[in-house]
């Protein structure tokens, strides 16, 4: 996940920003930690990153 995201130029606050608009709850420091498999979120927090990635990676094609 975390080579999706700087494939497509994406950084880590743009990501937790628009994740957070789009419901998730975690802290920017948590979903950093997620991204570098240091930490794990709920099931309902990372089906948001991902979708998050995946809406972000549709606008930037």
């Amino acid at each position: 996940m975390l080579q999706r995201t700087r494939d497509a130029g994406i950084s880590v606050p743009e990501l937790w920003l628009y994740y957070v608009s789009i419901g998730g709850t975690c802290a920017e420091i948590c979903l950093d930690g997620y991204l570098h498999a240091l930490m794990p979120l709920s099931a309902l927090e990372s089906m948001l990153v991902e979708h998050a990635i995946d809406e972000m990676t549709a606008e930037t094609t």
